[in-house]
């Protein structure tokens, strides 16, 4: 703007490239502001409780259910805008007029239809077609096939017949979860709990939001995006994103049972079991071109149609699956609670508090033919610990809490082959101890003040890597990340109108 001799010295050197590139930019900038979506969420709940044998018994039903659903219009790309159409708008493959099984496009003079032309930079052709162009572009216009006269050379062209405003919808539904829990007072002290509860975790809506005209199919063929080449396979020729709209909810089935004594001066000492299993849970893969079962997967996805079509040789696609097998979980919980004024006047200020939790989870490691689950399926412990202790008095309160943290396992992180053997090096989290500071003061009935402090101690959160079977890796060297965010504090007012 402050030099417009600028422009038109540029559009004077290269007048198609400069506007067309306007242009371009232009229609970009339209297509990827045009955007509209209404999204509904309905919720359905149902619940039945009541109390039985003079009120020692009571129990609650429940049920829960949600629907998503999303519309609209947005940005999307034809991934396969370059190849002719029958009248229906699916891409033309036959062997009727010749060897095209996998269709024939109409981006390129090299394209049988175009035999005899000679693009030009302009965008336009020069020449004439050869008879067998002649012949082929008439029996494909008998047939009902639609293609351009001339190929589409011309960039502002062909961009428009790739990224246009489509039309969107995505639901997420799923099954009712439910729910049912039982308690009985065995005695004045004693109660026995027992619940079972059916959950869902629905997919996430971008993976069901599915475009009208490519089905949730997107092609790259930018090298950028395509993944250097390793020891296994070539770098590919671009990657193949696939949503899965047919995605079905991770099921979570879970049973507790808790045996509870709650003495007569306000403690509670319990015991608890549970049990839990996840079915259906959702993994991310990849699969390369040359690997057994990529065919599988675009005929599953509904990106080919034909098992004979070789049209993404050379690529790698990305998509989302439920997997196969079950997550298993299975633990008990201890749970102390209780008043200090047995031991005086000074101890009611005073409650104490511990847990302590164990549970053994294992997951299932399968594969078949079409897809490689990404879980180790190796068995991991987990146990976790609280304490702490809170002084309350009419206007004061303070309340000091520790949290102890077993390792966690991330998962596996590379693969290594040493002394004639696979090594799978595995990244965790080490076991920490976490404390945190709660006060309270109550300047007046209407008015306080407050301070809360997190992660007193200024633990870092390490991330390590090492394998658990040889120990090959020295514990100086097991630490790749730390990050340490100090303690964070809050002091704040508080008041009542």
């Amino acid at each position: 703007q402050a030099n417009p001799a600028l422009f038109s010295d540029t559009y004077q050197t290269s007048p198609t490239s400069t506007s067309d590139n306007l242009i371009l930019d232009n229609y970009n900038q339209v297509v990827n502001t045009n955007k509209k979506f209404t999204e509904t969420s309905d919720q359905y709940y149902a619940m039945f409780d009541g109390k039985a044998i003079k009120n020692r018994l009571n129990w609650v039903f429940g049920m829960r259910k949600s629907v998503d659903t999303r519309t609209g219009f947005g940005p999307g790309v034809d991934a396969r805008w370059n190849y002719a159409r029958n009248a229906d708008g699916s891409i033309y493959k036959s062997t009727a007029f010749g060897p095209y099984a996998n269709g024939i496009k109409i981006d390129t003079v090299s394209s049988p239809l175009y035999a005899g032309y000679t693009g030009l930079p302009s965008g336009d052709v020069s020449g004439t077609l050869t008879t067998a162009a002649t012949t082929l572009r008439s029996q494909l216009a008998g047939a009902g096939v639609i293609f351009p006269d001339k190929p589409v050379l011309d960039v502002v062209q062909r961009r428009k017949m790739q990224y246009t405003t489509q039309d969107y919808r995505g639901k997420v539904s799923g099954k009712p979860s439910f729910m049912a829990s039982f308690g009985y007072d065995l005695t004045k002290n004693i109660e026995l709990r027992l619940s079972y509860n059916r959950s869902y975790a629905q997919p996430e809506m971008e993976n069901t939001l599915i475009s009208e005209s490519n089905g949730g199919l997107t092609i790259s063929e930018d090298s950028s995006v395509a993944s250097a080449a390793d020891a296994t396979h070539a770098k590919p020729l671009g990657e193949i994103k696939k949503k899965n709209p047919a995605l079905k909810p991770w099921t979570a089935d879970s049973y507790d049972a808790q045996v509870a004594y709650y003495s007569d001066s306000g403690g509670k000492f319990s015991v608890s079991a549970f049990y839990k299993e996840v079915r259906d849970f959702h993994e991310n893969f990849v699969k390369y071109w040359d690997e057994p079962g990529f065919k599988e997967v675009l005929n599953e996805l509904n990106a080919i149609t034909d098992a004979n079509d070789n049209s993404w040789d050379g690529y790698k696609i990305t998509t989302t699956q439920n997997g196969i097998g079950s997550a298993k979980t299975l633990g008990y919980e201890l749970e102390a609670k209780q008043n200090l004024g047995a031991l005086g006047g000074w101890g009611k200020h005073f409650d104490i508090f511990a847990s302590y939790s164990h549970q053994y989870k294992k997951q299932k490691e399968t594969t078949d033919s079409l897809r490689t689950l990404v879980n180790s399926g190796r068995p991991t412990a987990n146990d976790t610990a609280s304490a702490g202790i809170n002084y309350s008095n009419k206007r004061l309160s303070v309340l000091l809490r520790g949290l102890y943290t077993d390792v966690k396992y991330r998962g596996s992180a590379a693969l290594y082959y040493y002394d004639s053997r696979d090594i799978v090096l595995a990244s965790w989290n080490p076991a920490v101890v976490n404390v945190d500071l709660n006060i309270r003061y109550s300047l007046t009935r209407r008015y306080g003040i407050y301070f809360n402090a997190r992660n007193i101690l200024n633990v870092s959160n390490d991330t390590q890597r090492y394998d658990v079977d040889t120990g090959l890796v020295p514990g100086y060297a097991r630490t790749i990340d730390t990050k340490r965010f100090g303690v964070n504090m809050v002091l704040g007012f508080t008041g009542k109108f």
